[in-house]
């Protein structure tokens, strides 16, 4: 029998209100969940790294390649700041792992573009934003408001039988 391995990753942008103690009180989802583009560069890095440290956001329309180092015009980055995960161990053979990164008040831009880095900065996905229907759009940060930006990365084992003769 032979495993194989493959990964799919999809991005999420919601806005938050957080009261005088920093809780989060309300969420308003911005966009639904959207796919988004694991480089070369980054599945060379899931093999052998913590590959998600960083999210960057920018203004750039170009459309995502599995070659992209970088976001085509970065804007503003957060590092991470918490990460969930589970795995089952059983078929279907399937794990995932759930990034939360928090950008702070005071940005004030209209971004186009979302990549995920390594802490050494190598880009491992990227993504234009997308609306409900798939469709690049346009995200508006407004400088009172908390941006929630999550990442989910599931990778799912595929068992392949095989007869040697």
């Amino acid at each position: 029998m032979i495993f194989t391995n493959r990964i799919k990753g999809k991005y999420k942008l919601e806005a938050v209100k957080k009261n005088a103690s920093g809780v989060i009180i309300s969420k308003r989802k911005l966009t639904d969940w959207f796919d988004n583009l694991i480089t070369n560069a980054g599945l060379n890095l899931h093999a052998t790294t913590n590959c998600v440290a960083s999210v960057s956001i920018g203004t750039g329309s170009s459309i995502p390649s599995v070659s992209d180092t970088s976001l085509a015009a970065a804007a503003n980055s957060v590092t991470l700041d918490s990460v969930e995960s589970y795995k089952l161990q059983e078929s279907p053979y399937y794990a995932y792992s759930r990034y939360y990164f928090e950008f702070p008040t005071g940005i004030n831009n209209a971004f186009t573009e979302v990549g995920i880095f390594s802490s050494g900065g190598t880009m491992f996905s990227r993504s234009l934003i997308e609306d409900a229907v798939g469709d690049p759009t346009i995200i508006m940060f407004y400088l009172m408001k908390y941006w929630l930006f999550t990442t989910n990365f599931r990778s799912t084992k595929i068992l392949f039988s095989h007869r040697v003769l």
